[in-house]
């Protein structure tokens, strides 16, 4: 029985990993077709849907550089992927699903964008804090920042916890 709770940690990662996926490419191909040219207020004065094809990342950072975004973040899902295989293979107890959740929203929100990169030529983008200067942006960017910010509160407080059972 415990070799089967093993694997529970790993199928929440690639569950989450496709529906971060699937939800990211279902909410840009429906925003995508709906919007037109003008700006669509959902919470007037805060959050306005707005169509950006964006050939760049952030901020308009790599504008243009489609192929290097395309190789580093195909490079950094590889790393990702093999790091996390890495523990759970070197892992002699259950690996934790907080890493697991983090793994699935970084996973699934890079292939998002991986995927418009690689088949469109651009991220499509539309959510836009209407209050305030930032970059649009959709929910593969929500996914990665939400499991940055997991994946750091696991290094910071869950890991270490983590390092004596593995040594007893």
């Amino acid at each position: 029985m415990k070799n089967k709770n093993r694997w529970t940690p790993l199928i929440i990662a690639i569950v989450l990993s496709l529906v971060v996926f699937g939800v990211d490419i279902g909410t840009k191909y429906y925003f995508d077709g709906f919007l037109g040219s003008e700006p669509l207020p959902f919470i007037p004065g805060f959050i306005r849907f707005i169509k950006v094809h964006n050939t760049g990342a952030g901020y308009g950072i790599f504008e243009g550089k489609t192929i290097f975004l395309i190789l580093l973040t195909a490079l950094l899902i590889g790393i990702f992927i093999t790091c996390y295989v890495l523990k759970f293979v070197k892992s002699k107890t259950q690996i934790s699903k907080t890493l697991s959740v983090a793994f699935g929203f970084i996973v699934g929100g890079s292939l998002g964008n991986l995927f418009d990169r690689i088949f469109l030529g651009y991220v499509r983008d539309f959510i836009d804090f209407d209050f305030m200067s930032f970059p649009v942006f959709n929910l593969a960017d929500v996914a990665l920042c939400v499991g940055i910010v997991i994946l750091i509160v696991y290094f910071l407080f869950i890991m270490p916890k983590e390092k004596p059972k593995e040594e007893k």
